[in-house]
């Protein structure tokens, strides 16, 4: 897998001329969906698609996954409603009939408001017919043949076109099994701490020697995250306190932070998000 600052960018995530035989999405989008977006699903994707472009899409503000689970298709459906759900049609288990499968599921497909869209390098055009007669795919069928930057093109067109991203600019991990631990300098002691989720504009974290010490609009210069196994160090500012069942501190980073910080933190968002994903299937 190559390193984050060498991963391939997609292309400007906005609407172009694309590839594609998709209908017009249709209107009625809810409120809540137009806000906060789609989460999009790539199923068998390409290692390309899987390391660099979903990377890519995270740093754009997307929701991006990638499943192998093709057989556990319908369970995904039913728990995200809402997505994308991008199928490489190439890929599969031996004997598994995509066409059946994903005609099968189109009502599935109305009733969760999944917006299908077909992966395949098979670009003969009864393939594409039948696929698109038999098969509610508003995503379109997407030929994956070519350049990976003209392929990325095709997919983000629909991304963008379907407004996944909704109003969010970041994508935010939610952190478990103490992958992401905070230790802070402040007042001339080290005070440690676990991350409760993060993304790469902040933080909220969980720091109990902080308590009694740490006030709403503190500048802190010295903040270390160790993520999974990632070092980084940056400054920020508390922007807010919650007390709920512990004091929580949310944390916002200074904007001044370096690129391989940033990459660090993104590098870690796309792992947790995906490694949570997996267990919401198991």
């Amino acid at each position: 897998m190559s390193t984050p600052d060498q991963k391939q960018q997609p292309s400007e995530i906005s609407p172009e001329s694309s590839e594609t035989t998709a209908a017009a999405p249709k209107a009625g989008s809810t409120a809540k969906t137009e806000i906060s977006g789609r989460k999009i699903f790539f199923l068998h994707p390409p290692t390309w698609i899987r390391e660099e472009l979903v990377y890519g899409m995270i740093k754009a503000g997307y929701k991006a996954y990638t499943t192998e689970e093709s057989r556990g298709l319908r369970k995904l459906v039913s728990l995200y409603p809402g997505s994308l759900l991008f199928a490489n049609v190439d890929k599969g288990p031996k004997g598994f009939d995509w066409l059946k499968t994903l005609g099968s599921m189109n009502d599935l497909f109305k009733e969760k408001d999944t917006r299908l869209g077909i992966l395949s390098e098979d670009n003969r055009k009864d393939t594409i017919k039948r696929y698109l007669s038999a098969v509610s795919a508003p995503c379109g069928y997407i030929v994956m043949n070519g350049a990976q930057k003209e392929i990325a093109s095709r997919i983000t067109t629909q991304v963008a076109r379907h407004k996944a991203r909704g109003r969010r600019t970041q994508v935010r991990a939610r952190c478990f099994d103490n992958n992401a631990t905070v230790n802070v300098k402040y007042g001339g002691d080290n005070h440690a701490g676990r991350v409760l989720d993060i993304s790469a504009a902040g933080a909220a974290c969980v720091m109990p020697s902080l308590d009694e010490l740490l006030r709403k609009d503190d500048w802190i210069s010295d903040i270390q995250f160790k993520l999974n196994s990632r070092i980084c160090t940056l400054a920020g500012k508390v922007v807010g306190v919650r007390t709920e069942s512990e004091k929580t501190f949310v944390l916002l980073f200074d904007e001044a932070r370096s690129d391989s910080v940033e990459e660090k933190i993104y590098a870690f968002v796309m792992e947790t998000i995906q490694r949570n994903f997996e267990r919401s299937l198991a």
